[in-house]
């Protein structure tokens, strides 16, 4: 909720340790598994293939050189 427990001076080195309570539900990630970055690593290969087949292809145009 945001509330301050506790806090240090200003410009005074210090550690401030408190317990936190463990998450009991599930995050979207651990939700998900390791789906979004599978989808992301074939997309960003899918993308150099795409610029890699596309510049093949200029390098390749007849009569591009006169």
């Amino acid at each position: 909720d945001g509330t301050i427990v506790e806090k240090s001076g200003m410009f005074t080195p210090d550690a401030l340790v408190d317990e936190v309570p463990l998450r009991s539900s599930l995050t979207p990630a651990t939700r998900m598994g390791p789906l979004p970055e599978g989808v992301i690593a074939l997309l960003a290969l899918a993308g150099l293939g795409w610029v890699s087949v596309s510049a093949l292809r200029a390098r390749k145009v007849p009569g591009a050189g006169k």
